[in-house]
């Protein structure tokens, strides 16, 4: 379903029809969760979220009914980022910006890849990691008002309760 605002203060819930079943995408499974959605450069949408260890994309055609399905991932787990999850795409001055959590050992971090053209990735590295505790779900926004980029992540601090935590960057990169 899509929730949609109607100007007042509740939400709206309107149903997306079964262009997203993706169960008819070659190459997706059953275990999606995590979508994130940005509007690009164009006007589209698009949505990345996660898949039994992968990171997809869907690109929104028209109206948001209807959402064609990349069927290769946009990252793929290796051997060293076996379980990728919670992505989250930003459109900034210089491209395309994932962040997303990789977990190793029960401990995620969460990680940054780039891209000019949205669909061709390539990884970074580490953005937030903190010894012996995870850091998972970044949300990345830019703050007009201090002029920076702000990242807001779930982190399990040592005591293993959960946090929510921020951090702060001039150009989205590492």
């Amino acid at each position: 379903y899509r929730i949609t605002g109607n100007g007042e203060s509740t939400w709206v819930r309107s149903g997306i029809p079964s262009e997203i079943d993706l169960a008819d995408v070659e190459g997706a499974v059953a275990e999606v969760r995590d979508p994130a959605f940005v509007l690009g450069e164009s006007g589209f949408g698009r949505m990345v979220f996660s898949d039994e260890g992968n990171i997809r994309a869907a690109d929104e055609i028209g109206d948001g009914q209807t959402w064609a399905f990349e069927s290769d991932p946009l990252l793929a787990a290796t051997d060293d980022e076996p379980v990728l999850r919670d992505p989250f795409l930003v459109l900034g001055s210089d491209g395309w910006f994932l962040y997303y959590a990789v977990e190793i050992d029960g401990i995620s971090s969460i990680y940054l890849a780039t891209s000019a053209d949205g669909f061709n990735f390539t990884r970074r590295g580490t953005v937030v990691a903190i010894e012996g505790e995870s850091a998972t779900d970044p949300s990345v926004l830019y703050d007009s008002q201090v002029g920076r980029w702000r990242m807001w992540f779930s982190q399990t601090g040592g005591d293993g309760l959960p946090l929510l935590a921020q951090a702060s960057s001039d150009d989205l990169a590492i």
